[in-house]
């Protein structure tokens, strides 16, 4: 049978998993800061910043799900806090929703207009949103230099083609066809 514990007891685990947890966080093992924290959630009485910490430590390991979830609950607790939205938009970033990463960083900008994280945060969701927007477009136009890049080659025109096959590779890094081609030419 489990062994009851006093309100003193769960009170004091509780600190010293909090404790355990920011320092295996600050030494970079993420998993167990992220044990340590639920830990200390689990036997204490759960606040936004252990939310939020735990947020982060999910997020340094990719769990970006997890972290989501981590920072709703750290916002809802504390609206008017500011590096709550950081960990959200950080959340919202890593799982590619960019457009709620922007919302999310303006949101904690209004609390704190000055934070220089959520600042580059939002530099960084913005740019991610419009490259995500972009990215049909400018593959289309990759698509678009390597034909123009074919074309010349068989025309043997070999410094039009390599121009060409440049061209797409600066519209799509993603493709290595280009390259090859590139080399080919």
């Amino acid at each position: 049978m489990a062994k009851a514990y006093s309100f003193l007891e769960n009170h004091v685990m509780a600190e010293q998993a909090k404790v355990k947890a920011y320092a295996v966080f600050s030494a970079g093992n993420f998993s167990e800061a992220v044990r340590n924290f639920s830990t200390a959630m689990s036997v204490g009485p759960t606040n936004y910043l252990l939310n939020s910490n735990r947020s982060a430590a999910y997020a340094r390991l990719n769990k970006f799900s997890e972290a989501l979830s981590d920072a709703e609950k750290t916002v809802k607790v504390k609206p008017d806090w500011s590096k709550g939205y950081c960990r959200l938009g950080g959340a919202h970033l890593g799982l590619g929703r960019f457009d709620d990463a922007v919302i999310a960083y303006k949101k904690g900008l209004e609390c704190d207009p000055d934070d220089e994280a959520l600042k580059s945060g939002l530099a960084d969701a913005e740019y991610a949103a419009s490259r995500s927007r972009a990215e049909p477009e400018r593959k289309a136009l990759a698509r678009k230099e390597k034909e123009l890049g074919n074309s010349a080659f068989g025309m043997k025109d070999f410094d039009a083609a390599i121009a060409h096959y440049t061209k797409a590779m600066e519209f799509n890094d993603e493709d290595i066809s280009y390259l090859l081609n590139r080399a080919l030419a």
